[in-house]
């Protein structure tokens, strides 16, 4: 099984991902009451097309 980094990299990198996406969720109330809900969407789809372009 010479693949098994790759499955490791690809289970890191899913529990990264699901984390980002979990504190996002428990931080959206606050942030919304601190910045503007236009640039939050912003800031959130800066955030994911960072792997997008460096991939």
């Amino acid at each position: 099984m010479h693949n098994t980094p790759n499955r490791l990299l690809a289970y890191a990198l899913l529990a990264l991902s699901m984390a980002l996406v979990g504190s996002y969720v428990a931080l959206s109330k606050p942030l919304v009451a601190a910045l503007p809900v236009l640039l939050l969407a912003w800031m959130r789809f800066g955030i994911g097309a960072v792997p997008c372009r460096t991939g």
